[in-house]
């Protein structure tokens, strides 16, 4: 019985002592939080891009796909066939607006065999002269078949003032006709005989000095109407020759003391000691004849004849008919240009001591459209100057 109830006050006092000793025992220092179950910020990791959203630098948005990727654009060098075949083995006719012998003659029969070589055409320079080119363009405009194979060649300046100054007999729109593209620019010079030497011999002329061109309104003659307006030169203007050629015989016979023309075309004469160049009538010295005046520096001009003798340098120019099909239009631009890079070419030009002034349509297009686009105060003034000395 003792040991029963011993038993049982043991095991009371353990009930006890047990809460007690856990409730006294020292407790473990805590631990940090686990990162998966601490909310604390962890520590900042390098910024990539995201995965889920846009990109931090957007990228270029690709193309929808297609079933087949689309073909690559054809070459500028590879026409249609069927382009090709109207041009190989044909003639092409190269109009010239004057008669042979002069600059825009010799530069017809130079480009023309490699014309020929970029379009596999046989192309023969036609000379049409007449008008200052009146004729050609009225011809390329209305009588010509607008296939493709027939071109006219000429002074874009001319064609110009031509247009908007003589009304009568001109009927052609240079805004209407098929631009191919421009072969050179312009640069003129006034030549005389061994008559008149210098600036100084004209102004000392005690009679009028006879300048021959072509026509009032060409590049040619419209320059001397401007000297013998503003730079006292006493000029008789004798307008009507055919061509280059025309006028310098009359002036090697002694027919005409002055003429205005391409210095290509005088050079030959000038070597020769039977010809003297006067002056460039254009606002700046021609590198050709370093030693010869321009314009400005003999007399002073006004911002509309400025303006004249500059578009007057708008150069030689190769236009179809209107309605030329598109792609007959490309392939002759493209030809064109063909042309004027042609390094064999470039080393003829450049023996003859020219320089190739290529400019595609667009643009060569651009450098006569102001001369269209005159005020008609303008036009009246230069109208009564011209037939001042008509």
């Amino acid at each position: 019985m003792k040991y029963r109830e011993f038993f049982v006050i043991c095991i009371v006092i353990a009930l006890i002592l047990v809460p007690i000793a856990t409730a006294c025992a020292p407790k473990p220092a805590p631990q940090p939080p686990a990162p998966a179950v601490q909310p604390a910020p962890a520590k900042p990791a390098p910024v990539l891009p995201k995965v889920t959203t846009a990109p931090a630098k957007p990228a270029p948005v690709p193309a929808k796909p297609t079933t087949a990727p689309p073909k690559p654009a054809p070459p500028r060098t590879a026409p249609k066939k069927g382009v090709t075949d109207f041009y190989k083995g044909k003639s092409v006719k190269l109009l010239v607006g004057s008669s042979p012998g002069g600059g825009n003659d010799m530069w017809s029969r130079l480009i023309a065999p490699y014309l020929g070589k970029y379009t596999g055409a046989t192309v023969v320079v036609v000379n049409m002269g007449g008008g200052g080119g009146i004729k050609m363009w009225n011809h390329l405009q209305n009588s010509a078949k607008p296939d493709g194979r027939t071109l006219g060649f000429h002074l874009a300046s001319v064609a110009g003032l031509n247009q908007i100054l003589i009304g009568k007999g001109v009927k052609f729109d240079l805004r209407e006709l098929a631009w191919i593209g421009q072969v050179t620019p312009l640069i003129q010079t006034v030549v005389a005989s061994s008559k008149y030497k210098s600036v100084q011999d004209i102004l000392a002329a005690k009679e009028p000095v006879k300048a021959g061109t072509d026509s009032l309104t060409s590049a040619s003659g419209l320059p001397f109407i401007i000297l013998a307006e503003s730079a006292g030169w006493n000029l008789k203007i004798i307008p009507g020759f055919k061509g280059t050629s025309e006028a310098q015989l009359a002036m090697l016979r002694g027919e005409i003391d002055l003429q205005n023309k391409d210095i290509i075309s005088f050079l030959p004469y000038i070597k020769e000691g039977k010809m003297n160049p006067i002056m460039v009538t254009h606002l700046e010295r021609d590198p050709r004849t370093p030693d010869v005046p321009a314009m400005p520096e003999i007399m002073k001009m006004t911002k509309l004849q400025r303006d004249l003798i500059s578009f007057l340098y708008a150069g030689r120019v190769m236009l179809a008919p209107p309605k030329v099909s598109a792609d007959r239009l490309d392939f002759l631009r493209e030809a064109l240009r063909k042309t004027m890079a042609d390094k064999e070419l470039i080393a003829k030009i450049k023996s003859l001591h020219e320089q190739p002034g290529y400019l595609p349509a667009k643009e060569a297009k651009a450098l006569v459209e102001p001369i269209l686009n005159m005020s008609a105060s303008e036009v009246d003034e230069l109208k009564k100057l011209i037939k001042k000395y008509q």
